[in-house]
């Protein structure tokens, strides 16, 4: 019974305030200018494992979506906090290093079609931002992979396209297609694509063909498709297919780890879909309650029943 309660309890608290999240990252600058431009002062952030002596980490570079663009260096952290770092925030409970720049909210494209376009692409600004770290921490440049969602995703196909040399893993979420007639560029990096079957924001043709003509240009290209009509297939992603141990499990040159399926997390979550809080915990409580009554019942049964005691025997009123 004590454990029904402490679940509710949980289930009803508070989530930690946002400060004391965006306060495990440090907050980092950089100016870059690209090869014909005037240096722009572009700020991101990093996440720092706590570290032992002569080892080098992953390093993951997180794209945030479209709706996360701003100047504030804090609104690209939104989602990471459900998605890969959960409360309580240990730091020693994530040996990896992870970078968030932000795109500015009047260009909050990773990327462009028309060249012409006069600041540097943020893909770019991602990948001077990652050398930075690099001059400065403990990263190990042979596992460096690349994530991100909705416009972020697209980001990811892109950037994967133009520093596929670099990196070890992409894995883009509810992202558009690429230009096919670039694909072969990806070929020797592992490619993990989710999307949700149903998705009316992006619809799943384009992810679907770019992932077919990696794989038929010899790449090594999956595509987990989720079965929602929600553009928010990176929740089931991290939650039930393990993503970030993929990610962390990736080394440029290596034989890659494939992609998992749905995990045990999954399965159960799968199965509790559309379940509230108090839905679960009354599903709880009800047979632990039965449990506990049955228990306390046959604990206040007599023993013996029918033998004759001591006391009884010894009777003035059974004697004789």
């Amino acid at each position: 019974m004590t454990f029904a309660v402490s679940l509710i309890i949980a289930l009803a608290q508070p989530g930690e305030t946002r400060a004391e999240f965006v306060a495990l990252f440090m907050a980092r600058e950089l100016r870059y200018g690209g090869p014909h431009n005037q240096e722009t002062l572009y700020r991101y952030r990093l996440f720092v494992p706590e570290r032992k002596e002569g080892v080098k980490y992953p390093l993951i570079v997180w794209l945030h979506g479209w709706g996360e663009s701003a100047r504030d260096n804090v609104h690209q952290l939104r989602w990471l906090d459900s998605l890969i770092f959960h409360p309580p925030w240990r730091r020693g409970d994530y040996p990896f290093f992870l970078l968030a720049v932000q795109c500015p909210r009047d260009d909050g494209a990773w990327f462009h079609a028309d060249k012409s376009h006069a600041p540097p692409e943020m893909i770019d600004v991602a990948m001077a931002a990652a050398d930075d770290c690099l001059r400065e921490f403990p990263i190990d440049q042979e596992r460096i992979t690349v994530a991100g969602l909705s416009s972020g995703g697209s980001g990811c196909w892109e950037l994967g396209m133009r520093y596929a040399d670099r990196l070890a893993g992409v894995a883009p979420l509810a992202a558009g297609g690429i230009d096919d007639s670039r694909v072969a560029r990806l070929i020797n990096v592992p490619v993990w694509a989710f999307h949700s079957a149903r998705d009316s924001s992006t619809t799943i043709a384009g992810v679907r063909r770019s992932v077919a003509a990696l794989r038929d240009a010899g790449g090594r290209a999956h595509l987990t498709e989720i079965d929602s009509v929600e553009h928010d297939c990176w929740t089931p992603a991290f939650g039930d297919y393990d993503l970030l141990e993929w990610l962390l499990a990736q080394h440029r040159g290596q034989n890659a780890l494939a992609p998992g399926a749905i995990s045990f997390r999954g399965h159960l979550r799968l199965a509790l879909r559309g379940w509230s809080a108090w839905q679960l915990a009354v599903a709880v409580l009800v047979p632990l309650a039965l449990a506990t009554a049955v228990w306390t019942a046959a604990r206040g049964r007599p023993q013996n029943v029918g033998a004759t005691s001591t006391a009884d025997a010894k009777s003035p009123d059974r004697q004789g």
